[in-house]
């Protein structure tokens, strides 16, 4: 006990190494047994040695005599101890020595095994997955060592911890173990994920992955159900903006369980990604074949709940594209890749409600993400999947999915590309109608009546005082367009209440509104130019003025000519 306060009372690496060499004499004599002390004084012991262990000069002396006190001591105090460390040490080496004695401590706790499973890998989870601290590592120690802790030791650390209790947990019975196998899968999804959004870590997700594969061949069952339970996206959610730096977070259990489950969905999605989309991975088969064994609308439903989960996150849309087209093309063995398919593509099979909703959350992630992406090849890949995704869904069908992205999308540019679709499904269905004997063969389910039914709503949200044309140019042009297009078929047959009603209660109040908005920068325009002087941003500023009158005019001009085709 005099070599323990010692220990304690050292302040520098000679004086707690003197001691600790004491303390290895006294506790593992060379001529007899171990001492009981080990077991008898280790809450005095622990935080003793692991304060020394943060010495460089005295950690192999400090390790050795906490991995002994791993074999001897009682496991669950140990483990007590060991969690509750990790908050007091936050040094590099200290995280890693305490993982790896934990690894050692886990396998010798047997009686509610399960329990302390999940507890532990609930705080691993916490403490090292939801801010990966190995970024900080890399830049410089925080104790008393030089040199940079690379990533590469946390995930041996954590691995040595994981990989024992996903081999204890299959070889459990299924009751008993049920809540450690999700536990351990949901560990190393959050960890894939982790792999796949923070930089400088993206090589490792090929190790991770291979981690996941290793679970496979233990775990298929487990795994395909928790796969099986990914949540359904809402049609038009959008991914959650991060927290403003200075804001307020709160740190309710419940939301941080909250956003545990988010990121490990997101992770389930990013395994499902490898599964569909890439090269098969090493180990993978007994996982491959249980979602080969599912019929083909649960394995289209699975991966069109998953795509959405990615299609949100900028820096994973490349991977819910390709999630999204893989899952597309099992389906369809030869998908279509823009608006208008060749005359033999045979039709769509019929998707039913599960798949069908899953599918539309995909087209709501995909509207959003090729618009607001800020790379142009992301909006140009996103575009294209989702004119691919529309041919999933049969014509009658695909009409109500556009309509409805239309309606719920903010986006104006985006709205202007699915307007344009509308275009091509118009002319696409006349082609194909021409080469049908009987035209009441033929389904119309992009005539000119089902077109403005879908123009007639943008046309008037158009016209409201509260509109700002200029905000939404690009679907107001687009709306306008089409709209004279279908007003010029000589072949449509629209009855003249459709038209007095486009005309009087669309066409004419859009028409007034936008030449009160061209009058009112008419108006500022020769303030501004009478006060520009040689101010060169008001210069800018102007010609900025001058280009969006020119946009007003040429939409009013487009109104009115829609106008007199309405009269007849």
């Amino acid at each position: 006990m005099e070599a323990l306060a010692e220990l304690r009372a050292s302040q520098d690496a000679p004086a707690a190494l003197q001691a600790c060499e004491a303390l290895s004499c006294a506790l593992l004599p060379s001529d007899a047994p171990p001492s009981e002390l080990f077991d008898e004084c280790s809450f005095d012991l622990f935080p003793a040695l692991l304060r020394a262990a943060a010495w460089r000069l005295c950690r192999p002396v400090a390790s050795a005599l906490l991995f002994r006190m791993a074999e001897l001591a009682s496991p669950r105090e140990l483990y007590c101890l060991e969690m509750e460390a990790f908050a007091l040490h936050p040094a590099p080496q200290s995280q890693l020595l305490l993982l790896r004695l934990l690894a050692a401590t886990l396998p010798q706790i047997r009686r509610r095994r399960s329990e302390f499973l999940v507890g532990c890998l609930r705080s691993l989870r916490s403490r090292f997955l939801d801010t990966w601290p190995a970024t900080e590592w890399a830049e410089g120690a925080v104790d008393d060592d030089d040199e940079p802790v690379p990533s590469s030791q946390l995930f041996d650390a954590l691995d040595g911890v994981v990989a024992p209790l996903a081999a204890d947990a299959a070889d459990e019975p299924a009751d008993s173990a049920h809540h450690a196998r999700e536990a351990v899968l949901r560990f190393y999804w959050q960890l894939l994920l982790l792999t796949c959004t923070t930089a400088g870590l993206e090589d490792a997700s090929a190790r991770v992955l291979a981690l996941l594969d290793s679970c496979a061949i233990r775990l298929p069952a487990t795994q395909l159900q928790l796969l099986s339970r990914l949540p359904a996206a809402t049609p038009a959610g959008e991914a959650e903006p991060p927290p403003s730096k200075g804001a307020e977070v709160p740190h309710s259990e419940e939301a941080e369980e909250q956003a545990a489950t988010r990121r490990s969905a997101m992770g389930m999605a990013l395994h499902l990604h490898n599964l569909y989309a890439s090269s098969p991975p090493p180990g993978a088969d007994a996982l491959r074949q249980q979602l080969a064994a599912m019929d083909a609308t649960s394995r289209l439903s699975l991966a069109a709940r998953a795509a959405p989960l990615l299609l949100r996150q900028p820096a994973l849309a490349a991977r819910g594209n390709a999630l999204l087209l893989a899952a597309i093309e099992a389906w369809l063995p030869h998908p279509p890749t823009g608006p208008r398919p060749p005359p033999a593509t045979p039709p769509a099979p019929s998707l039913d409600r599960e798949a069908s909703a899953a599918f539309e959350a995909c087209a709501h992630a995909l509207a959003g993400h090729m618009a607001r992406h800020p790379e142009q090849r992301e909006r140009a890949h996103a575009h294209h999947t989702l004119q691919t995704l529309l041919w999933v869904w049969a014509p009658v069908e695909r009409r109500r999915v556009i309509r409805e992205l239309i309606d719920s999308c903010p986006y104006a540019n985006a709205v202007a590309l699915l307007i344009t679709r509308l275009k091509d499904e118009h002319l696409f269905e006349k082609e194909a109608a021409a080469r049908v004997a009987s035209p009441v063969e033929a389904e119309a389910a992009f005539d000119a009546a089902a077109l403005l039914l879908v123009l007639e709503p943008l046309l008037t949200g158009f016209a409201a005082a509260e509109s700002d044309p200029l905000a939404t140019v690009d679907s107001l042009m687009a709306t306008l367009n089409l709209t004279r297009f279908v007003l010029a078929d000589k072949n449509a047959t629209l009855d003249q209440g459709t038209l007095r009603r486009l005309r009087c209660s669309r066409l004419e109040p859009l028409d007034l509104h936008l030449r009160r908005c061209m009058d009112s920068m008419w108006s500022r325009m020769q303030d501004m130019e009478r006060g520009c002087g040689q101010d060169e941003s008001s210069n800018v500023e102007l010609t900025s003025m001058r280009t969006d009158f020119t946009h007003l005019h040429l939409a009013a001009e487009i109104a009115q000519r829609a106008i007199e085709m309405c009269k007849g």
